[in-house]
């Protein structure tokens, strides 16, 4: 009775090249603003709460530490052709310009622009290997029409 039993191994957990691999012979690679804003601020909020913006940094981090990019200039890179927004570094604030999270939306009193941060501290965690945060001080959601994050190194 035993040998006819279905022994289900346990599921396999999704790595970032599972992910980017999208399938999508006809739609590609993107999706709209729209789309990930919903997720971001009206789906996430409503399940977890505005403390839902930690988990969102940790994930970025996450995400920053795991990108196979070498320098500086490659992950700017990357942030402008992932479409994230349009990266400038200024001595020891990164601003980012057309900032997916946030770009357009009214001044609601608080920074949202938490999955950005959290990358670029990963990343330069990484490149640096130290710890890194990355705290947001400027945001459309505070009322400016840029994000600017001040970078701390932790020694």
């Amino acid at each position: 009775m035993l040998g006819s039993l279905k022994v289900e191994k346990k599921p396999k957990r999704l790595g970032i090249e599972d992910v980017v691999r999208t399938g999508r012979l006809e739609l590609g690679n993107e999706v709209s603003v729209a789309v990930f804003r919903v997720l971001r601020h009206i789906a996430l909020e409503e399940i977890i709460g505005t403390g839902s913006g930690g988990i969102v940094y940790h994930a970025g981090k996450n995400i920053g530490k795991a990108l196979q990019l070498e320098t500086l200039d490659d992950f700017l890179d990357w942030v402008e052709k992932s479409k994230i927004g349009i990266p400038e570094v200024d001595g020891n604030v990164v601003r980012v310009y057309e900032c997916v999270t946030c770009s357009g939306i009214p001044n609601i009193g608080r920074p949202v622009c938490h999955f950005e941060g959290g990358l670029i501290a990963g990343f330069l965690e990484k490149m640096w290997n130290k710890k890194v945060l990355a705290r947001e001080v400027k945001c459309w959601g505070l009322g400016y029409e840029v994000c600017e994050f001040e970078i701390i190194v932790r020694e």
